[in-house]
């Protein structure tokens, strides 16, 4: 068992896959400069992620949930009476049943068709997550990225990296990692490893197993860059993710409690702030640097890997940009952003309306039928 160990462990870091040319782990690990390596450093990432998750449940149940109701959100008093008959339905058959089995549920129960849908929508609604507890994941989300911006700007604010990409890779494999790069590292990556665990129990989007695929791309791409040493580029892509979801967090957040202007400013600037930096800068500078990267510092086999995970990266920002385009176009025409850049799985209120009028349609059919 312990030589299988060993095997694993000398075929997994390679220094050939993960280091320049030339190099080899005891260079890194004898230079007091280059304090990153196998050390198992990231590890840590564990159980910063597990105290996230504490630290997230206590601020949303004693900061976010009061300052949520001080800004205004409420949830909509509840109007559904429980029926044992439509709840075996609901439960067994289908959430939104057709004109024939809301006719045949109408002669059952003595009940109009008109009551019978509305039981079933008014289940359905009882169903979704509330908005107090979407505006509360959302402060929580808000907080994070605000902190960690505010951060990653202090820190890399004087590094002449962040300035000229190519210095990202000059010299690849002499750069020293600072604590304070190390601990951006830390944090992040512990972040999105608890937002993956947090995913299956929070409000569950459309955009589901896109947020799947995202978080864990990103934490390969954290764990990818530090071992090979390129955290560099790695502080500057984390904190081009992070500047955005400020202002997506804050909409949600406003939209939740009904502040319509400022919901539309914090929705505008986030949406040019989206697709400044991750349609223009990030594959006109980033991917266009991390391409040509091998002519600034040499060759290294990791390269094909660490540009697919990237190039991942920007096949969601698209999916994202198209979504954000949708509910722009949506804003000039009615003069307000309405529902979520990333709306719940059920079905909003245009969905339900256009569901109900179906339904009518089929009815009022077979009456003239009749």
């Amino acid at each position: 068992m312990a030589a299988a160990l060993h095997t694993w462990r000398t075929w997994f870091w390679d220094a050939d896959f993960w280091l320049p040319v030339n190099s080899s782990w005891q260079n890194v690990e004898e230079s007091k400069n280059l304090s990153w390596g196998r050390n198992g450093e990231l590890y840590l990432t564990f159980p910063v992620a597990i105290v996230l998750i504490i630290l997230r449940f206590l601020f949303e149940k004693f900061i976010a949930t009061p300052f949520a109701r001080y800004l205004g959100v409420q949830d909509k008093p509840s109007v559904f009476v429980p029926n044992t008959f439509c709840e075996k339905v609901y439960q067994t058959i289908s959430k939104s049943p057709n004109a024939e089995r809301i006719e045949g549920l109408s002669k059952q129960l003595g009940w109009s068709t008109r009551e019978v849908k509305r039981w079933f929508k008014n289940r359905r609604q009882q169903s979704k997550p509330s908005l107090m507890r979407k505006a509360t994941e959302s402060s929580w989300r808000f907080v994070f990225y605000l902190a960690t911006s505010i951060y990653g700007l202090v820190i890399l604010f004087k590094e002449p990296w962040l300035w000229d990409l190519r210095h990202c890779f000059f010299g690849h494999g002499k750069h020293s990692l600072t604590d304070e790069i190390y601990y951006y590292y830390l944090f992040e990556t512990g972040f999105y490893v608890s937002l993956i665990i947090s995913l299956f129990v929070d409000v569950k989007r459309k955009d589901f197993w896109q947020m799947v695929v995202h978080h864990i791309v990103t934490v390969l791409l954290l764990i990818f860059s530090y071992y090979s040493g390129f955290f560099r580029i790695g502080s500057i892509i984390v904190l081009l993710h992070d500047l955005a979801d400020i202002f997506l967090e804050s909409a949600k957040v406003f939209n939740y409690a009904k502040w319509e202007a400022t919901c539309n400013i914090a929705f505008i600037l986030f949406a040019l702030i989206f697709n400044s930096s991750r349609l223009v800068y990030y594959p006109f500078w980033v991917l266009h640097t991390v391409y040509y990267s091998p002519s600034y510092c040499g060759p290294f086999k990791a390269w094909p890997y660490f540009m697919g995970l990237l190039l991942c990266l920007q096949v969601l920002h698209m999916y994202w940009s198209y979504k954000i385009a949708e509910m722009a176009l949506s804003f000039f025409r009615k003069g307000t952003v309405e529902g979520d850049v990333r709306s719940d799985e059920e079905s909003g209120p245009e969905e339900e309306k256009a569901e109900i009028n179906k339904v009518d349609g089929v009815l009022d059919n077979k009456k003239k039928l009749q």
